[in-house]
């Protein structure tokens, strides 16, 4: 027989009836480990759904109980360095009067407001608006730098009440200077006499004054009576001659007049407009208080 009969096949096969070993007389594993652990060991059973459950609980209370401590702490930081809850509390902090004045006007105030509370100096608000107030022009504000004070939304709510307010004052002064051009005798008249009673009347005087024309309407012409009567008094002065209606006393009557305080003349000049009084209780009024003016009071 050939030897070529007893020669193991290329497959790994031994002939029929042989033993076939490898060389070390151990079972071939492959993908056997290298650190000497055995192969076919397991960790343990599968876990249950019920430790499934149990580990998802676990680690979900531990993730809430992280965030809740991470929340506190940072909670903790803007109360030291104040965060947004502060700064929602200063934007509804009152006006405070005794620093930036009373306007008189809700909106006025408003504006006022927010400034302060924006953390702008009233020499820093003097600086960004007073000029546009001033004059009733709202377009010599400089917008980007009142926003850049500010912010865009404060700014914003900040010019529309410049607005607001500048509009009012206009037309307020728009009535107030016909009513003075009208009471006057025009335009030059009331020149002359505003010009001459800034000068020569006492400064208490001139601030009663101009609180009544800043009323309008009856208190302003008395006021501007007022004022045109005591620039005619003055010798130095060309007597003006007053509008139509300025109502003049005819200077008929004999009968001694008795003087009147200014303060005395203006209510009774206010309760005969509201009692609709005739042209010679105007003129006899008239007359006290020019007799008033030259006593000296």
């Amino acid at each position: 027989m050939s030897d070529l009969e007893n020669v193991t096949p290329a497959g790994g096969n031994a002939a029929p009836g042989a033993q076939q070993v490898n060389d070390d007389d151990h079972p071939a594993i492959e993908n056997a480990p290298t650190d000497g652990a055995d192969p076919t060991a397991q960790d343990g059973p599968p876990p249950s759904n019920a430790d499934r459950k149990a580990a998802k609980e676990a680690k979900e209370a531990a993730e809430k109980a992280a965030k809740e401590k991470a929340d506190a702490a940072a909670a903790e930081d803007g109360d030291k360095d104040g965060g947004e809850g502060d700064d929602d509390e200063d934007d509804n902090k009152d006006l405070d009067t005794s620093v930036w004045g009373d306007t008189g006007d809700e909106v006025g105030n408003s504006v006022l407001q927010t400034l302060q509370n924006s953390g702008v100096s009233t020499e820093e608000a003097k600086a960004l608006l007073w000029d546009a107030v001033e004059s009733g022009d709202p377009t010599k504000v400089d917008r980007d730098a009142l926003v850049e004070k500010v912010g865009k939304a404060k700014a914003t709510l900040i010019m529309a009440g410049i607005e607001n307010v500048t509009g009012k004052n206009n037309a307020k002064i728009a009535e107030v200077t016909k009513v003075a051009n009208d009471t006057a005798g025009g335009k030059e008249n009331w020149k002359k006499a505003s010009a001459w009673a800034a000068k020569a009347l006492p400064g208490d005087e001139l601030d009663e004054l101009r609180n009544m024309l800043d009323k309008g309407g009856r208190q302003a012409k008395f006021a501007v009576g007022e004022i045109v009567a005591r620039y005619n008094d003055d010798p130095k002065n060309t007597a003006l001659q007053a509008g139509t209606k300025q109502v003049q006393p005819d200077g008929k009557s004999s009968k001694a007049v008795e003087p009147m305080s200014r303060r005395d003349y203006g209510n009774e000049l206010d309760k005969l407009h509201r009692r609709r009084g005739t042209s010679a209780e105007f003129a006899a009024l008239k007359a006290q208080r020019k007799a008033g003016i030259k006593a000296g009071i």
